[in-house]
């Protein structure tokens, strides 16, 4: 299912059983999603920190993808949407994704917050 767009940005969260198992993080930014991999896992308390790798952004349609990229393609294996929702701004607008001027706070009921620059994830719960 796909969040329809509203004044707040879009994220997902994807589960991605390719060779190696990771999650990919995607945020809803200037039509595209920025992402990044997140190979360690997700935090399990807060304080925690996770590396979150900066990759190439994503089209808008990868919000709601979920499904098997055949053996050969890039990233071959199943994808599953972890988690969905809108990202809640903490400071002022959102803009340099990709510096450290931005960090943001995923819905409570999820269990990540994410931060600009340094690209890492700790617990919020």
């Amino acid at each position: 299912m796909m969040l329809t767009a509203g004044p707040e940005p879009r994220f997902v969260l994807h589960e991605h059983f390719a060779k190696h198992h990771h999650f990919d993080l995607r945020l809803e930014h200037n039509g595209v999603l920025a992402s990044w991999a997140v190979p360690k896992g997700l935090p399990g308390k807060s304080g925690e920190r996770r590396l979150a790798i900066a990759v190439d952004d994503h089209q808008m349609e990868y919000l709601g993808f979920e499904g098997i990229i055949p053996e050969g393609g890039y990233g071959a294996g199943e994808v599953k949407v972890s988690d969905t929702g809108t990202l809640t701004r903490s400071c002022g607008r959102m803009t340099g994704l990709r510096s450290s001027s931005t960090a943001g706070t995923l819905p409570e009921n999820t269990t990540s917050s994410v931060s600009g620059k340094a690209g890492r994830m700790r617990g919020s719960s």
